[in-house]
C-alpha cells in the first residue's frame, strides 16, 4: 500500500512518536513494505513512519533507489550514538515538497535501533546525511543551527 506523504504543518510530524514495543509482527513487516513502497513512490532515499501519519519510532532508507536490497535499511527505536565531522550539502524532505536548502550534518553517524546496527556511513556521504535527516524530527527549515535528533526519542 502507497501511503500519502504527510506535508510539513501535520501535528504527526511535531508529536513525540511511541516506541515499538512488539516486533517481528505480521503488521510491523507490512507496515515497513509499505514504506519503502511509499517512499519509492515519492522518489525518496529515506521516510520516516511519522510522514505517513504514524507515530512511530520507525524510519527506511534505501540510497539505491530500489536497486540494491542490500542496501536498504529498517531502523525500529533508533538513537543516535555518535556523530563525527560535518557536511554542508543540498537537501530537501519528502513532507516539503519542492523546497531544497544547504543542510550542515554529520559526514559519520553511528547509530543503534531494533533491527539493524550498522555505522551509517560509506557510499559517499548519503547514508549517514539520510539517516540523520531520517532520524530528525523537522525538516529543513525548521532547523536554526544543528539538526536536532529523533525528537521521540534518545
Amino acid at each position: 500500500m502507497i501511503y500519502p506523504i504527510v506535508k510539513y504543518g501535520v501535528a504527526v510530524l511535531e508529536t513525540k512518536a511511541a516506541a515499538v514495543t512488539e516486533f517481528d509482527t505480521p503488521e510491523l513487516h507490512k507496515l515497513i513494505e509499505d514504506m519503502f513502497e511509499s517512499m519509492y513512490a515519492a522518489k525518496g532515499v529515506g521516510l520516516a513512519a511519522t510522514q505517513i501519519g504514524i507515530g512511530k519510532r520507525i524510519a527506511v532508507i534505501d540510497c539505491s533507489a530500489g536497486e540494491r536490497s542490500e542496501e536498504k535499511l529498517v531502523l525500529i527505536n533508533p538513537e543516535i550514538l555518535k556523530l563525527e565531522g560535518a557536511i554542508t550539502s543540498e537537501e530537501g524532505c519528502l513532507s516539503i515538497p519542492g523546497f531544497r536548502e544547504q543542510v550542515t550534518r554529520a559526514a559519520k553517524a553511528t547509530a543503534k535501533a531494533c533491527w539493524d546496527y550498522r555505522r551509517l556511513s560509506g557510499g559517499g556521504q548519503m547514508p549517514a546525511r539520510q539517516g540523520s535527516h531520517a532520524l530528525s524530527a523537522s525538516c529543513p527549515p525548521r532547523r536554526k543551527k544543528k539538526a536536532p535528533l529523533w525528537r521521540s526519542g534518545a
